[in-house]
């Protein structure tokens, strides 16, 4: 319930859906006061939102920052939670999301010997395909490309980031593993899952990906223009504050 639930409100994180919803307001409302000041607001949410600048100072603050492992430190596992991947059925291929970069990062670590296994964690985050189980996608995948499935460990129950933690510690608790587990996930995202994974008992080392950084912050199309792009940001980093706060409610972190 909580995860069709989810899916269900996920546009109260777009802002878009706010300025749209203002508009709709402004041109029912028969006042014609009320109706200026609801188009003005509307534009000015528009603008906040779009603005490159006051986006980059508020990421800054919630997503970690990307690190760097030691050199001569190795480790046995590192943990890619899902919601990077699903199955194109028209070409019979997997198709990658926006937050794919925690799966390349995983496999450079791999292939360059940091970690000797991958665990994937993610069941199906389609409502209408819960057959179709991402973790397993993802393993087929990484055979393809010469990765061993001896060393692809997969969890496929989970529908969420909680889940994602909860079903992981079965897995590691089933083969006596205690040590210290590399988590893989977007910057913005691992803030909440390093919660989660930490509450059901796993030794985490964070390793962010997928970091969203501008340059040249302070030229003055990123402090005054409006971008549209920074709108889907906002609403990443809008669903992570409040997917954090929820969790926290529910005693998942």
């Amino acid at each position: 319930m909580f995860f069709i639930l989810s899916k269900i409100l996920s546009f109260l994180f777009n802002p878009l859906s706010w300025v749209f919803i203002l508009l709709i307001l402004a041109y029912f409302n028969k006042n014609r006061q009320y109706k200026k000041r609801l188009l003005y607001f509307s534009i000015a949410v528009l603008y906040v939102f779009s603005n490159n600048f006051i986006f980059h100072i508020a990421n800054s603050v919630w997503s970690m920052p990307a690190v760097k492992l030691s050199q001569n430190q190795n480790y046995k596992l590192a943990i890619v939670p899902g919601g990077m991947a699903n199955f194109d059925d028209n070409v019979q291929r997997i198709r990658f999301s926006a937050s794919a970069d925690r799966l390349f990062q995983a496999i450079f670590l791999y292939k360059t010997q940091k970690v000797e296994k991958l665990i994937i964690s993610g069941g199906s985050g389609d409502i209408l395909h819960p057959d179709l189980l991402e973790s397993e996608i993802i393993k087929n995948y990484l055979m393809k490309i010469n990765i061993p499935g001896n060393d692809i460990l997969i969890e496929n129950k989970s529908k969420n980031t909680h889940e994602n933690a909860f079903y992981t510690a079965k897995l590691l608790n089933s083969i006596n593993f205690k040590d210290s587990c590399i988590l893989i996930t977007s910057a913005m995202h691992m803030r909440r899952a390093k919660a989660c994974f930490e509450k059901e008992g796993i030794k985490i080392i964070p390793y962010p990906s997928t970091q969203i950084l501008e340059k040249h912050l302070y030229s003055p199309d990123k402090l005054f223009l409006p971008d549209a792009s920074v709108l889907a940001n906002w609403q990443q980093l809008l669903h992570e504050t409040a997917g954090y706060i929820v969790y926290w409610l529910r005693d998942y972190i």
